[in-house]
């Protein structure tokens, strides 16, 4: 069973140097949640998860195995917006 916990607080310079990734959020008022990952069946960490890692399904491997010859079809053509194109 997964725990967590829900708070409503302002972020205040004590908070920033705990959590120094709220630092653009000082001043504002916030809701964090805290999720246990370590003891949550199905799931690890953020700092350990890859996303090259997640598995995909049969739809999903397709998109990226058709990718290669769709992009030869279809080039990328980036250009102005001032320019007529």
């Amino acid at each position: 069973m997964q725990q967590a916990l829900q708070i409503q607080t302002k972020v205040d310079q004590a908070l920033v140097d705990a959590v120094p990734a709220l630092t653009p959020l000082l001043g504002h008022r916030v809701q964090m949640i805290a999720l246990d990952l370590e003891n949550s069946e199905g799931t690890r960490p953020a700092s350990r998860v890859d996303a090259l890692d997640w598995p995909l399904t049969d739809a999903e491997r397709a998109v990226w195995d058709e990718l290669p010859s769709f992009r030869a079809e279809h080039p990328v053509r980036l250009s102005s917006l001032d320019e007529p194109t």
